[in-house]
């Protein structure tokens, strides 16, 4: 078999370019104004991408951008070692002496990344068409290369002075799109649901799916009937129907609204190719007459060969979704994994898995983390648009997450996790002939007595009776 020149040849990249940009960036940090334009995945070698990503991180955090301020932001990402350490800082550093030649590298850079885009494109239309793909997959793919081909086809708008501003403040908050879940999520944006493993982020996500097609309210925000897709890659199609099943019960018969659509997608692998995701979510909003919300769990099964740890990967996938979000004009979203470790020790934009780019790339973040008590959760959100609300503790009785009153505390790592009172009640039992002891209660629960005592006092319903030193418990 003879294998074509694009299997066996490096993919096109000027690596010299590379380093004389980086290196005309320390000379004269303001280059990194005049290449705006540039974004990490321009570069071809990793090590310059982490190089390029401190350099940003130093300017946005308006420090100077030298050997100092990126080998400190190296540092705090991890990757100071990856790039060679200081020496290996100052030996770029003296690569140019001047900033002259920036310019010419950045058009360099620029149109080697141009050509490992047409590259990768042609050969994923050679996939697609020996695959047997449908004509509008091979469509967009194609117009997915005009920018590549010629930037200046495909400019965004641009407004010089007052010209495309409102001319009143009245106007200026017309222009703001509609709230989709209020005080949260705007139409068309796009947000995020982390968790750890077996959390219940799916019985989340499916009970604001179910929320907001019926409108009402939902953990204290109330809502206005939306059309919602659930595209659902992981579960199998009966697990699936299970929990809907189970969360829109009323009366033993489930209660599903008409405007929420599902669509199980665990026996179609094919439907895990971004190309042919985009195409079928595109086909399917046009067939149903549109949606408020996609919904998309969960982020893994849709990678296609991204690296969720690689920052231009991820900014890919960003990418991505905004073009997902203009072709339905829907609002998205994602559900995804958190990373490894404690989530309650991290700052939420680092609790989810991979590079901490993801993130930035919505509008919402949701996360629940475990709080001290059994069963129950702390949902914490930041958002873009809105004010940051405080943190809500939710306790998950199956099949649904409901609010409750208690206070934010996380479960401390290694710590048992604090029985609830409900469960606490339901050990008490019924008439004094089965009265028990608060040690015997303990035992029966796995948890200290003294816990159990406190709560027995405290609660309503529950009456005791002494017999000798010993207090005894019953309903």
């Amino acid at each position: 078999m003879v294998m074509s020149a694009t299997a066996t040849q490096k993919p096109p990249s000027d690596l010299d370019a590379e380093r004389g940009l980086l290196a005309s960036v320390l000379v004269d940090p303001d280059i990194l104004t005049r290449i705006g334009d540039l974004d990490t995945e321009v570069f071809y070698d990793p090590v310059n991408q982490d190089i390029f990503v401190a350099m940003l991180a130093a300017r946005e955090a308006g420090q100077d951008v030298d050997e100092i301020s990126v080998a400190e932001n190296l540092k705090e990402a991890g990757r100071l070692e990856a790039v060679g350490g200081f020496p290996g800082l100052n030996q770029l550093a003296g690569t140019v002496e001047t900033s002259a030649k920036a310019n010419w590298f950045a058009d360099q850079v620029r149109d080697s990344w141009k050509r490992r885009r047409l590259l990768d494109t042609s050969v994923r239309l050679a996939e697609l068409a020996r695959n047997g793909a449908e004509p509008e997959e091979i469509e967009l793919l194609l117009e997915q290369t005009k920018s590549i081909r010629d930037p200046s086809k495909n400019l965004p708008p641009i407004y010089i002075g007052n010209e495309g501003l409102p001319a009143t403040w009245e106007e200026l908050k017309q222009q703001q799109p509609p709230a989709l879940i209020p005080g949260m999520l705007h139409e068309r944006s796009k947000a995020i649901l982390g968790a750890p493993a077996k959390v219940g982020k799916t019985f989340y996500s499916l009970g604001l799916a179910h929320a907001l097609a019926k409108g009402g309210s939902w953990l204290g925000t109330d809502l206005e009937p939306r059309k919602v897709l659930v595209a659902d890659l992981e579960l199998h199609e009966h697990e699936l129907n299970s929990r809907l099943w189970h969360i829109s019960a009323q009366g033993g018969k489930p209660d599903l609204p008409q405007n929420l659509v599902r669509m199980p997608l665990r026996r179609f692998p094919e439907h895990r190719g971004r190309v042919k995701l985009m195409s079928t979510l595109k086909a399917v909003t046009e067939q149903q007459g549109g949606f408020d919300l996609i919904i998309l769990d969960c982020l893994y099964r849709f990678l296609d060969g991204l690296d969720e740890n690689a920052t231009a990967d991820m900014s890919e996938l960003g990418k991505w979704l905004d073009t997902l979000v203009e072709a339905t004009q829907s609002a998205v979203l994602v559900v995804h994994h958190f990373g490894k470790g404690s989530p309650g020790q991290r700052e939420q934009i680092d609790r989810f898995r991979g590079s901490s780019t993801l993130a930035g790339e919505f509008d919402a973040l949701m996360t629940l983390i475990p709080h001290e008590t059994e069963d129950h959760y702390i949902l914490e959100t930041t958002l873009r648009s809105f004010a940051k609300p405080p943190p809500k503790v939710l306790h998950f009785d199956f099949p649904r997450f409901k609010l409750t009153d208690e206070e934010p505390t996380p479960k401390k790592p290694g710590a048992p996790a604090k029985v609830s009172d409900d469960k606490i009640l339901q050990g008490v039992p019924v008439g004094r002939e089965n009265a028990v002891t608060a040690k015997d209660l303990a035992t029966a629960l796995g948890v200290s007595k003294r816990r159990v005592q406190e709560r027995l006092v405290a609660m309503n319903g529950i009456e005791t009776e002494k017999i000798g030193q010993t207090c005894y418990f019953f309903r």
